[in-house]
């Protein structure tokens, strides 16, 4: 506390307040999920595909942040199959050379509530970092408005970039 500062008491309301029952949105912001509403379990992947120092970053269309290409991994798919989709979709690489040897790799959960569809989510999230030698090339992604960006860590720095995939990145990134 510093020197001066008034500290105001706040009286707590008498119902016990659970933290599983809020989830962090799209925005970064805390939903409360009514009592009813059920909780999926899902699991996504996201790419941190770097090449010569620079990290393939996404702005969604309309979006005022950056995102790691990725997504869900839908039924019958295998993570490598999943991300070979996500880049694809949402960066417009081409899946013939999203076959890049994985490097390293870090699991986060979240309780994340999904604007998008209005559901509550387990989110299993796997970060794998993938490193081209050479520049991949990248078509128009499969997703409208989606915008592709290669950026360096220093560029990065300068913008939003979701705070699902901030954590990640920094766990994949500092995992030595």
């Amino acid at each position: 506390m510093r020197t001066g500062e008034q500290v105001r008491m706040i009286q707590q309301p008498t119902a016990l307040i659970r933290t599983t029952d809020y989830f962090i949105d799209h925005y970064g912001a805390l939903i409360r999920r009514p009592e009813a509403e059920p909780v999926t379990p899902r699991e996504g992947i996201h790419a941190v595909l770097i090449h010569a120092d620079r990290l393939l970053v996404v702005r969604p269309g309309g979006a005022d942040w950056l995102e790691l290409p990725g997504g869900g991994i839908d039924p019958g798919e295998t993570p490598a199959q999943a991300l070979a989709r996500e880049l694809h979709e949402e960066a417009g690489l081409d899946p013939s050379h999203s076959a890049l040897p994985w490097r390293a790799e870090t699991r986060v959960r979240h309780r994340y509530f999904s604007s998008k569809n209005g559901s509550f989510w387990n989110y299993a999230q796997r970060f794998v970092l993938l490193v081209a030698n050479t520049e991949p090339i990248l078509g128009a992604p499969l997703e409208s408005g989606n915008q592709p960006l290669w950026l360096s860590l220093h560029q990065l720095n300068a913008h939003r970039l979701h705070h699902c995939h901030r954590g990640g990145l920094d766990r994949l990134l500092t995992s030595g």
